[in-house]
């Protein structure tokens, strides 16, 4: 696909907001940070992981109907290069972990080896400590599973309705396990049916940008409508809020918030931003936090300990003040993220040039 530097800017925000959502927001007295919504920089990410693997299944789909491309070799060159971009940081990370026996890894390792901690902490409502973060990356790898197979198999003609359904299905899976099982919140935050409806939009991104549905106008790139999303969305998410009708936001927020994701991302991913929003996007330390993202995610709940453990005792550091602990965690994070970005993300991604999605003539 070629390179927008627009949609790093979108991973910047994404990652920040998790971050923000992570280490201040529960440490802070100011209200307006802990009331707005960071965590949603997940939905952000989600959103985004759908409309870049549907892109590129799309472009994978037209080489195997032109007969360019085997489905068979495809879809094999597509698991293997998702397990060059996730799996490396990923259980080095983990592994790692386990052999300093790192608090509560040996009761959560069958979950995180194979991708599922979403599904133990849905199922057993258990807080899963440091390890909390890694739900949303187990959701996106059980998505990568099916998700292939279904747009590479399927006629074209049924790929919007594909998309249309699971949205559905996944809003009906939210509403009923909160209606019918609300005490359980974790079951309606982390069961995966219930997060499909971001990465199928995402989908529907591409689906619509692509030209292979033109019975729909590509409605995502249209700056208007970003700007409309976003004010109904903060204006129901504040308005519900102050209302005290508290049953609605967790059914429907991040839906709502998903939607304001989709036209921010539909037109990141056409440089349509411009002057200060670009300037924003596409600046060079935003983009460098975006491109080392992946390595800031899967990091910035152990950077904790490693300072508070390891670096303030060698170094003799001494301090109070929570901000100058921010700083600390964030110098930390982003050269531990550009080390493993350096030495492990990028030399293997570059493995991928060997399993190519078709040959190119």
């Amino acid at each position: 696909m070629k390179y927008v530097a627009q949609l790093d800017g979108v991973r910047f925000f994404a990652v920040v907001s998790v971050i923000i959502a992570h280490w201040i927001v529960w440490d802070t007295s100011n209200e307006f940070v802990k009331s707005f919504p960071w965590s949603h920089g997940v939905i952000l990410f989600f959103v985004l992981s759908g409309y870049l693997i549907t892109s590129i299944l799309l472009d994978v789909k037209q080489k195997v109907e032109a007969g360019e491309a085997n489905l068979k070799e495809a879809l094999t060159n597509f698991y293997i290069r998702r397990v060059l971009r996730i799996f490396p940081v990923y259980y080095v990370t983990i592994i790692f972990l386990k052999l300093v026996d790192f608090k509560n890894v040996d009761e959560l390792s069958p979950w995180l080896f194979t991708f599922s901690s979403n599904l133990y902490q849905a199922f057993t409502c258990k807080d899963a400590g440091q390890f909390v973060h890694f739900w949303s990356l187990a959701i996106e790898e059980q998505f990568y599973l099916f998700w292939p197979l279904l747009i590479l198999t399927i006629r074209r003609s049924k790929i919007f309705k594909l998309m249309v359904v699971v949205m559905i299905f996944s809003v009906i899976s939210r509403v009923l396990c909160f209606l019918l099982l609300n005490e359980n919140w974790m079951l309606t935050s982390y069961f995966t049916l219930n997060l499909m409806m971001p990465l199928a939009l995402g989908g529907l991104i591409a689906l619509l940008k692509s030209g292979l549905y033109n019975k729909l106008p590509n409605i995502f790139n249209r700056k208007e409508l970003f700007y409309i999303s976003g004010f109904v969305y903060f204006l129901f998410y504040y308005g519900v809020s102050k209302s005290g009708v508290k049953w609605i936001i967790p059914m429907f927020d991040e839906y709502l918030f998903a939607l304001f994701a989709a036209f921010f991302i539909g037109n990141c991913a056409e440089s349509n931003f411009k002057y200060l929003a670009k300037a924003i996007l596409e600046n060079k330390i935003v983009v460098y936090i975006g491109s080392i993202s992946y390595g800031m995610y899967v990091y910035h709940m152990f950077v904790i300990d490693l300072y508070l453990n390891y670096v303030a005792v060698k170094l003799d550091i001494h301090t109070s003040l929570k901000y100058t602990f921010w700083i600390f965690y964030a110098i930390i994070l982003v050269l531990l993220a550009s080390i493993s970005y350096y030495l492990l993300e990028r030399p293997l991604n570059g493995l991928k040039k060997y399993f190519p999605y078709y040959k190119v003539k």
